[in-house]
């Protein structure tokens, strides 16, 4: 079983780590805060660390979701161009 992490930008504070986490595993976000604050007072490097590289590392599911349906980067409508009649603003 491959377990495959991302981020949330719907509920994120700083980069939305912790919100990923919270939504992938169906565990309350407000709890695994509070035990990340804890955990990084008792371990300030460990903490600090592990949650700036998971949040360089780990995408937002919202852009997981536009590659697997196929959908990309929004594209811009070309305007039509104007007839050369000369009546054109009304």
């Amino acid at each position: 079983m491959q377990v495959r992490l991302y981020k949330l930008q719907k509920n994120r504070m700083i980069s939305g780590v912790l919100a990923g986490v919270a939504h992938k595993f169906g565990w309350n976000l407000q709890y695994l805060r509070l035990l990340f604050l804890i955990f990084s007072i008792f371990n300030p490097v460990i903490g600090i660390l592990i949650y700036v590289l998971a949040s360089q590392l780990l995408t937002y599911k919202e852009d997981q979701d536009r590659k697997q349906y196929g959908q990309g980067p929004r594209r811009i409508k070309e305007a039509e161009k104007i007839k050369p009649d000369g009546n054109w603003f009304w």
